[in-house]
């Protein structure tokens, strides 16, 4: 085993909803330890909200993205994560990150860290993108197929 690093555990993941935030069409996943039967309806509400009022002038600044993505929040061992995926440009994912304290419900950005996202997250990210490639990079993209197309709740 390499040293410090824990052996893998699967986790919950669970789709929750496609919701429109700041005029951009998301998929919503939850990931938790398999302890966890769901991830707070108050921390969820508190990551939409993060994601209401941090969306619009981030939007702004990029530029040319196509209203769609996918959101995830991590009940995770260190601290409650958020990832904020929307595509743009039509081949490139962009990305916010976010964290709230372990019993909090405050996100704050987590931007200026260099993480991107663990092993987990990776498996959503992973059906994310292709999906996009399935549904929206063909000849006949559609943007409702794309969000029809989810990762299945289950343990991995």
């Amino acid at each position: 085993m390499i040293d410090g690093v824990a052996p893998y555990e699967a986790r919950n993941f669970a789709f929750v909803e496609t919701r429109e935030m700041a005029c951009v069409e998301f998929k919503v996943y939850t990931i938790a330890k398999l302890e966890v039967t769901d991830v707070s309806p108050s921390l969820l509400r508190k990551a939409y909200q993060y994601i209401e009022t941090v969306m619009p002038e981030v939007r702004k600044q990029e530029g040319a993205d196509h209203g769609l993505g996918y959101v995830i929040l991590h009940a995770g061992e260190m601290g409650n994560w958020l990832l904020i995926h929307w595509w743009a440009h039509s081949d490139i994912a962009l990305r916010l990150l976010a964290s709230a304290e372990i019993g909090s419900d405050v996100f704050t950005s987590n931007d200026h860290r260099r993480f991107h996202a663990c092993v987990w997250e990776h498996v959503v990210i992973d059906h994310e993108r292709l999906a996009w490639v399935r549904q929206a990079m063909t000849p006949e993209g559609d943007g409702a197929r794309y969000l029809s197309d989810r990762l299945c709740d289950g343990q991995y």
